[in-house]
């Protein structure tokens, strides 16, 4: 977030430049996630994505 907060107002009045912000940090984040993924848990990505840690605390307990 914090550099999405620094990037966006650098390219603020160019609706492609904001666009290639959200472009570079889905590509790096998905890229960090794939490393991850392979050299260690397949799933290791979800103990840091928001989504992937809510729907752990939800799910406790459940059967998948």
């Amino acid at each position: 977030m914090a550099v999405l907060a620094i990037q966006l107002p650098r390219y603020w009045p160019s609706i492609n430049g904001m666009g290639m912000v959200f472009v570079v940090m889905l590509s790096i984040t998905t890229s960090v996630g794939v490393i991850l993924g392979v050299l260690t848990h397949q799933r290791n990505w979800c103990n840091y994505c928001p989504i992937g840690t809510l729907g752990n605390w939800l799910g406790r307990g459940s059967i998948p």
